[in-house]
């Protein structure tokens, strides 16, 4: 029995399912973009968890600024995409210093 071809995006996700890491912060990276908009995932990315709290990495601190007047409706929407709803609050600011 032939099956109809799959779309590109569903491959995707089914492999992404199955590679990335079972890690509270691989959960929300998953989702960030989903949760923030494409805008405000290409200026700001989760880089780690601990105790609920995500550290979140922003390209300036105008753009920490942004999000962290905006972390409780973030953390909200978050928690609606979350397994389990553990996140709690966002610490943001220029953490990388690669720029």
């Amino acid at each position: 029995m032939k099956r109809d071809p799959l779309h590109i995006s569903e491959v995707l996700k089914r492999f992404r399912a199955n590679v990335h890491p079972k890690t509270r912060i691989a959960e929300v990276q998953n989702v960030w973009p989903m949760v923030v908009g494409k805008l405000l995932a290409g200026k700001c990315s989760p880089v780690s968890e601990r105790g609920g709290s995500i550290k979140v990495d922003c390209e300036s601190s105008t753009w920490a600024s942004e999000v962290s007047m905006m972390s409780n409706e973030i953390v909200e929407k978050l928690n609606s995409h979350l397994e389990s709803g553990w996140a709690v609050d966002l610490k943001c600011g220029v953490w990388n210093s690669d720029g």
